[in-house]
C-alpha cells in the first residue's frame, strides 16, 4: 500500500504545480492587460490632447488671419480718410492766411477759405448757386472734353530741346553741334530780330490745353474722373475740364472697365 500511494502523491503534487503555474500565468496576463489598458488609456489621452492642441492651433491660426484681415481693412479705411483729409487740406486755406477781400468773398458764399479761385464759364454753370459744390458726375462716360493745365517747368532750355531743331555734325572739326543757328531774316529788316524768332529760353510752366480727350469713367463716391490720354501738368496739379470746343466726329469708343485686382480668398 505504501508503494501504491507514491505515484498518486506525485500526481497530486504535479497537479498543484500546474494549478499554481496557471494562476501565476493568469496573474501575469492580468497585469499585462492592466498595463496595456493603462498604456492605451495614456495613448488615448495623448491623442486627445494632441487633437485638442491641433484644434487650438487651427483656431488660433483662423483668429490670426481674421485679425490680419481686420487690420488690413482698418488700414485701408484709415488711408482713405487720410487721403480725403489731405485733399481737404490742399483745397482749404487757413483763416490767418486770408486777406480781408478773400474773407469777404468766402463769407458771402458761406464757404471755408479755399487755396485757389477760378472763374468757370459755361451753360452748365447757370444750374449752380454760389457756394454749391460741383462734383465729378458733371461729366459722363464717353463725353469729349478739353483739359487745361499748367505744363511742367523745364527750366532754361536750348533750341534743340525747346523747339526740336536739328543738331550740327557730330565730328570734332565742325565746331557747331547744338547751336541756335543764324538769326538772319532773309534780307528783311536785318537791323533787328523779328519777334517770334525761335530761340533758347525758359521752357514749360505755362498754360497748355489738350483737346478732345474722352471720359472713360466718372465716380462720384470716390471723386475721380478717368480720362484717356495725356493730361498737362505734374502730379497733384490743378486742372480745368470743359466740354470739347471742337468735338471729333468719330471719338474713341469707351469699353467697360475690368477689375483685374486679385480677390482675397
Amino acid at each position: 500500500s505504501l508503494y501504491a500511494n507514491i505515484p498518486i502523491l506525485h500526481i497530486k503534487n504535479e497537479m498543484k504545480k500546474e494549478v499554481q503555474i496557471k494562476k501565476e500565468n493568469s496573474d501575469k496576463e492580468g497585469k499585462n492587460n492592466e498595463e496595456k489598458s493603462e498604456v492605451t488609456s495614456e495613448g488615448k489621452e495623448e491623442k486627445s490632447e494632441e487633437v485638442k492642441t491641433e484644434e487650438k492651433t487651427e483656431k488660433n491660426e483662423d483668429n490670426q488671419e481674421e485679425q490680419k484681415e481686420e487690420k488690413k481693412n482698418e488700414k485701408v479705411e484709415v488711408e482713405k480718410v487720410q487721403e480725403k483729409d489731405n485733399e481737404k487740406k490742399d483745397e482749404d486755406k487757413k483763416e490767418k492766411n486770408l486777406n480781408k477781400c478773400e474773407k469777404g468773398i468766402f463769407a458771402k458764399a458761406n464757404v471755408t477759405g479755399k487755396a485757389n479761385l477760378f472763374e468757370l464759364k459755361g451753360d452748365e454753370m447757370t444750374k449752380f448757386e454760389v457756394g454749391q459744390e460741383i462734383t465729378c458726375d458733371l461729366f459722363t462716360k464717353g463725353e469729349q472734353i478739353d483739359v487745361i493745365g499748367t505744363s511742367k517747368g523745364r527750366g532754361y532750355a536750348g533750341t534743340i530741346k525747346r523747339w526740336g531743331h536739328t543738331i550740327g555734325p557730330k565730328g570734332h572739326g565742325s565746331g557747331y553741334h547744338r547751336g541756335q543757328g543764324s538769326f538772319a531774316n532773309n534780307g528783311r529788316c536785318n537791323n533787328r530780330v523779328i519777334p517770334g524768332k525761335k530761340m533758347s529760353g525758359h521752357m514749360g510752366n505755362q498754360s497748355a490745353t489738350v483737346l478732345n480727350q474722352v471720359v472713360v469713367d466718372s465716380n462720384k463716391e470716390m471723386n475721380y474722373i478717368l480720362v484717356s490720354g495725356g493730361v498737362p501738368g505734374p502730379k497733384k496739379g490743378l486742372v480745368k475740364i470743359r466740354s470739347a470746343i471742337k468735338p471729333v466726329a468719330n471719338p474713341l469708343k469707351v469699353e467697360t472697365l475690368i477689375n483685374r485686382t486679385p480677390k482675397a480668398e
